[in-house]
């Protein structure tokens, strides 16, 4: 889906990688997210080339509601301003993943 930040030629090939990141209990706390894309077409420049990296934090650790829920932003940015995001879907075969958020996206790419 286009967004403002995000127009229609830049969305070719979009890909997530998450990074887990956990506490010294082994529980996972956040992750480490690589968003890329590329411009154009499916082999056109990359769009993230800076490489730069958002966060994921669990928006409720209480267990009140399922780890599902997440809240993603730029390591920048404090948590309050962070967006809600939700993981729909996990593949374990291809080790893939549907989130929706602002928009939904599949989490890998096929050429």
């Amino acid at each position: 889906m286009v967004v403002r930040y995000q127009p229609l030629d830049t969305l070719y090939c979009v890909r997530a990688s998450y990074t887990l990141e956990r506490n010294g209990e082994g529980d996972v706390v956040s992750a480490s997210i690589l968003n890329t894309a590329n411009e154009g077409s499916v082999g056109g420049p990359p769009q993230n080339a800076d490489m730069m990296r958002l966060r994921a934090l669990i928006a409720d650790r209480s267990g009140a509601t399922p780890p599902s829920k997440l809240l993603v932003g730029p390591t920048f940015l404090p948590r309050f301003l962070y967006g809600p995001y939700w993981i729909v879907a996990v593949s374990e075969l291809r080790a893939n993943a549907t989130e929706a958020g602002a928009y939904t996206r599949s989490l890998f790419c096929s050429t």
